[in-house]
């Protein structure tokens, strides 16, 4: 829904941008979510579909946004998490 309004908007600002192209059934089936997501063991709560089951644990973080896709008949989510790595010692060998 975002990514539609920022479209609209848009539209006629720039040159040669006209209304967007919605996506075609079958073709790539996947869609945006962000808000209030929760995430415990195996189960995920997403705005407006509720708790959908993982078939493996998910790790305790707390997603930004997640991407659902349909890919070979099987749904598929990619989450976005905020992630500060750790600065590891060098260590010389002689």
């Amino acid at each position: 829904m975002c990514h539609l309004n920022k479209a609209v908007k848009r539209v006629g600002q720039v040159k040669g941008t006209g209304f967007p192209k919605f996506k075609k059934k079958n073709v790539k089936e996947s869609f945006y979510l962000e808000g209030s997501i929760k995430v415990s063991g195996d189960w995920m709560k997403l705005p407006r579909i509720g708790w959908v089951r993982s078939h493996e644990q998910l790790p305790p973080v707390h997603p930004k946004n997640v991407t659902m896709s349909k890919r070979a008949g099987d749904w598929y989510i990619a989450f976005k998490i905020d992630f500060e790595p750790q600065v590891t010692p060098k260590i010389r060998e002689r």
